[in-house]
C-alpha cells in the first residue's frame, strides 16, 4: 500500500510540461526559381517539440484560404507540421509574403505509466517575411507545359486480322506538375488502318486516359505510337521531348480458310433485321452499331465488305446481305 501511495504521489508530483511552438517558415516546393504556369507548393513548416500536434492554424499574412494539405514528419527529436497551398502563376514577379504573425492550438501528450494527458494551449508567433522569383521559361521553351511527364500507349489485343478492330488506350501523367488544356493526345499518322476519334475515359491535372477505335486493314505488323510533345523538366530545368514506347500489332494468319465460312453462315440468320445489320468495321468480330432502315449510298468496299452510309447512320454491311436487303 505504501509503494503505490508512493507512486501515486510521484505521479501527482512530475511537472507538466506545456506545448512549445518553436518556429514558423515558408517555402516553395520545388525550391524556386518558380515558372510561370509551373505547378508548385507555398509551403508554411511548423516546427514544435515531439508528440505534439497543431490544429486550427490562422494567419495574418499568407494566402486566403485553408491549406490544401498538411503532413508532418519527425527529425532530432522535434515535430514539423507542415502546410500546403497549390499555387500557379500567370506572370514573371517577385511574389513576397509580408512579415506576419500565426496563432494555432498546440496539443502536447504526455504518458506517465498508465495514465494520459493531453494540454493544449493557444500559441502566437512571428513569421519572418518571404519572397521568391517567378521567371518566364528560357527562349524555345516558352509556352509549353511545366513539369516531369510520362506518355504510354497500350491495346487491347497484340494480334489481329485484316479488319478487326483493336481498343487502343493512351495514358498521360503528370508525375511533377500538372497537365494543362494546351496538350493534346494523338495518334501518329499510319496507313496501316483507320483511327477514329480519342474519347476521354479519365482527365484531371495529374493524368488523362483516353481510348479510341483502330480499324486494321494492312496484312503486315502494324506499329503505332503516339506523337510527342515538348515539355520543360523540371528535374533538369531543360526543354525535353515527351515520348511513349511504340507498340506493335501482329497479323494473325488463317490455318484453315474453311473455319472462316462457318463462322460466316453461323452468323448469319434468315430475319430481315439480320440482314440489315451494320458493323463498326468490316469483320464479324466488331461492333454491331445498328441497321439498314432507310436509303443509302456506298462509299467504298473491301473484300466481302461495302461500307454505305445512309440518312443517320453509317458503317460496313456484307455484300450478299446488302443484296439481300435490296431486294
Amino acid at each position: 500500500m505504501v509503494r503505490n501511495g508512493l507512486l501515486f504521489f510521484s505521479l501527482l508530483s512530475t511537472p507538466f510540461l506545456f506545448a512549445n511552438l518553436i518556429s514558423a517558415t515558408w517555402g516553395t516546393s520545388p525550391a524556386a526559381p518558380i515558372y510561370v504556369a509551373q505547378e508548385y507548393d507555398l509551403t508554411l513548416t511548423l516546427e514544435t517539440l515531439q508528440n505534439e500536434e497543431i490544429s486550427n492554424v490562422r494567419l495574418t499574412q499568407g494566402p486566403g484560404r485553408a491549406p490544401d494539405r498538411q503532413t508532418v514528419y519527425e527529425k532530432d527529436g522535434h515535430r514539423y507540421t507542415v502546410l500546403s497551398w497549390q499555387q500557379s502563376e500567370n506572370t514573371a514577379k517577385l511574389a513576397a509574403i509580408p512579415a506576419g504573425r500565426l496563432v494555432a492550438d498546440v496539443t502536447m501528450v504526455q504518458v506517465f505509466g498508465f495514465m494520459r494527458s493531453a494540454n493544449t494551449t493557444r500559441q502566437s508567433l512571428s513569421i519572418a517575411p518571404f519572397s521568391y522569383d517567378v521567371e518566364n521559361l528560357p527562349g524555345e521553351a516558352s509556352g509549353v507545359p511545366v513539369g516531369t511527364f510520362q506518355l504510354s500507349l497500350s491495346v487491347d489485343k497484340l494480334g489481329f486480322r485484316p479488319g478487326e478492330v483493336r481498343v487502343l488506350t493512351a495514358t498521360l501523367t503528370a508525375v511533377e506538375g500538372r497537365i494543362p488544356e494546351s496538350v493534346s493526345i494523338d495518334l501518329e499518322p499510319t496507313d496501316a488502318g483507320e483511327t477514329y476519334p480519342f474519347r476521354w475515359v479519365k482527365r484531371n491535372n495529374r493524368q488523362w486516359i483516353a481510348e479510341a477505335y483502330f480499324v486494321t486493314s494492312s496484312e503486315d505488323d502494324i506499329t503505332l505510337c503516339l506523337k510527342p510533345f515538348k515539355a520543360f523538366d523540371l528535374a533538369t530545368r531543360t526543354l525535353t521531348t515527351i515520348q511513349c514506347e511504340p507498340v506493335t500489332l501482329s497479323v494473325l494468319y488463317e490455318q484453315d480458310e474453311t473455319i472462316e465460312d462457318t463462322t460466316l453462315i453461323l452468323d448469319t440468320t434468315n430475319s430481315e433485321k439480320s440482314r440489315k445489320q451494320l458493323y463498326f468495321s468490316p469483320t464479324n468480330e466488331a461492333p454491331i452499331i445498328g441497321s439498314l432502315e432507310s436509303e443509302w449510298r456506298i462509299v467504298t468496299t473491301y473484300g466481302d465488305w461495302i461500307y454505305v452510309e445512309a440518312d443517320s447512320i453509317s458503317g460496313w454491311i456484307r455484300k450478299r446481305d446488302l443484296e439481300d436487303a435490296s431486294l
